[in-house]
C-alpha cells in the first residue's frame, strides 16, 4: 500500500467481476538481502510471492499494494510492480519494507485481513484532509512517545519498520528532506523498535490494537 492513499494494502474492498491477469515471482536475492537488514530470519522468504497486479485488478486501479495473506500484490503499472525492488529507486524499496511488515505479521499468526477490516471501520483508510491517512500516522515525539511496537496498529508498524530501514540503510537520493527527517527521528524509531531489532521472531510484538491516530 501507499500510506498517503485512502485504500489499504490489505483492505477488504468490493471485487470486480473479471480478475486481471496475475504474474507472480519469488523474492529476488537482492530483495531478500534488503529484507534481512531489518527482519533477519524472522520471515520465511521462500514462502513470499510478489504479484504483478492480480486480486481482481484492485491494486492496479487504486495504485496501492495489497498484502492480505502473506503475498504482496503490487499495481501492474510502471510506478508499481518492479522486477527487482533492490534495483529500484529508494522509495520503492521503502514501499517493499512496509509490505514485508504485513508478511511478517501474517507469518507470525496475525490476521491482517481482520485487522484491516477493523481499521477500515474506524475510518483509518479515509481521507480526513491530512496526509498520510489516519491508520498510518504516528508521532514518536507526541502522542506515541515511549510506545513500543505492539502498541501500534499494523499500518503504523509497517511505517515504523520502513522508516527505520530508510534512516538506517538508505542515502536519501532525490528525497533529501524526507530522508533527513527520518534520520533525525532515528533514536525514537530505535526505541519503538527496540524489542523487534533484537527479537524479530517474537510473536508478542504483533499489533495489540487497531486504533488510529487523531487528526494532527
Amino acid at each position: 500500500m501507499r500510506p498517503d492513499s485512502t485504500v489499504n494494502s490489505s483492505d477488504s474492498v468490493t471485487l470486480a467481476p473479471n480478475p486481471q491477469t496475475d504474474d507472480q515471482r519469488n523474492l529476488t536475492p537482492g530483495e531478500i538481502e534488503l529484507a534481512r537488514l531489518v527482519f533477519s530470519d524472522a520471515i520465511e522468504y521462500s514462502w513470499v510471492k510478489i504479484h504483478r497486479g492480480g486480486l481482481f485488478g484492485i491494486p492496479t486501479r487504486t495504485g496501492n499494494a495489497m498484502t492480505p495473506r502473506g503475498e504482496i500484490y503490487f499495481p501492474d503499472t510502471p510506478d508499481g510492480y518492479q522486477t527487482d525492488f533492490s534495483q529500484a529507486p529508494e522509495s520503492k524499496q521503502i514501499w517493499l519494507m512496509h509490505e514485508l511488515t504485513h508478511v511478517w505479521q501474517y507469518q507470525l499468526g496475525y490476521s491482517v485481513l481482520l485487522a484491516a477490516f477493523k481499521i477500515r471501520l474506524r475510518g483509518g483508510y479515509g481521507n480526513d484532509g491530512a496526509s498520510p491517512a489516519p491508520a498510518y500516522r504516528y508521532n514518536l515525539q507526541g502522542v506515541d512517545i515511549d510506545k513500543l511496537l505492539p502498541q501500534f496498529n499494523m499500518e503504523q508498524q509497517g511505517e515504523l519498520v520502513a522508516h527505520y530501514f530508510d534512516a538506517s540503510f538508505l542515502t536519501g537520493v532525490h528525497r533529501e528532506q524526507q530522508h533527513a527527517a527520518r534520520v533525525a527521528n532515528l533514536p525514537a524509531l530505535r526505541h519503538a523498535l527496540s524489542e523487534f531489532l533484537t527479537q524479530p521472531g517474537n510473536h508478542e510484538l504483533l499489533p495489540q490494537t487497531t486504533a488510529i491516530e487523531p487528526h494532527p
